[in-house]
């Protein structure tokens, strides 16, 4: 009987062990999840602002810097999908929708 009692209140201690346990796993992973949120929106406020001046200089001025027999085709191509375009690279979904009218190619490499 003794026995018996023995092995239920350590069966019921460690429930409550394990539960604590559980418990403390969970937080952290909350804790972790609130972490990751916070910097990936650190990152997206410091890093849309000068993103989205480079779209738009690249979709208005660039095509008029520069000249050449190749200058138009190459940079005219690439304002014409910045125009269309621009709203993907703004949300950082540029690598996953429309790949063939990459808005800057050399966010391309970079990413």
């Amino acid at each position: 009987m003794v026995i018996l009692i023995i092995k239920i209140t350590f069966i019921v201690s460690s429930a409550e062990v394990f539960e604590c346990e559980f418990k403390n796993i969970c937080r952290f992973i909350v804790i972790i999840i609130i972490f990751i949120i916070i910097v990936t929106l650190i990152s997206a406020v410091r890093l849309t602002p000068p993103y989205a001046f480079l779209i738009f200089f690249y979709a208005t001025l660039f095509s008029r810097l520069g000249s050449g027999p190749l200058w138009n085709e190459w940079v005219g191509k690439n304002r014409d999908y910045c125009m269309a375009n621009w709203w993907t690279n703004l949300l950082y979904v540029n690598n996953y929708m429309n790949v063939q009218e990459m808005v800057i190619v050399i966010v391309k490499s970079a990413g």
